[in-house]
């Protein structure tokens, strides 16, 4: 009797520790949606940055990719515009492997016009860090940050070239 009440602990004890598990993860979630939720209602740019630290963490690069693109276009957001841009540079869309195309000239065009709008939105208020990271990518792919053009006007005329 008391060897069977054993193995039905033992049973238990090992089911017990797999549920618990699965609902530290799920808090995590929870977590993350509630700062999602609170940084589009609020536009509280210190959630964005909290989540988009999380998602990187967590290496759910896609998710990040398509959250701070839906940000940055609402808000106008620097750090955001920048992830975009990070998220359809080639070195990332191989790592996570993207179902889009990283050798795609639009896919390109796509990220430096992000880069770009990265660069307009820049306030005296934002880090150094951020200012330095974008500056570097735009000598990197514009080879110097004089006489950049608009980002709109950038998207256009590259799109145009696409289409023809």
């Amino acid at each position: 009797m008391k060897n069977k009440a054993s193995i039905y602990f033992l049973i238990f004890l090992l089911f017990g520790c797999d549920s618990k598990k699965d609902s530290n993860s799920s808090f995590v979630n929870q977590n993350l949606d509630s700062l999602i939720v609170s940084s589009f209602n609020k536009g509280d740019d210190e959630s964005y940055v909290e989540c988009s630290i999380l998602l990187d963490y967590y290496n759910d690069k896609e998710k990040l990719f398509f959250y701070s693109m839906v940000y940055g276009n609402k808000f106008n957001n620097p750090y955001a515009y920048f992830n975009s841009y990070l998220g359809l540079n080639k070195d990332s869309l191989q790592e996570i492997k993207s179902s889009i195309i990283s050798d795609d000239p639009v896919t390109k065009s796509f990220s430096l016009y992000f880069l770009l709008r990265a660069h307009e939105t820049l306030t005296k208020s934002d880090s150094v860090e951020i200012k330095e990271s974008i500056k570097n990518e735009i000598i990197k792919n514009f080879n110097s940050t004089e006489g950049l053009p608009n980002s709109e006007d950038f998207l256009l005329m590259e799109l145009k070239k696409w289409k023809k």
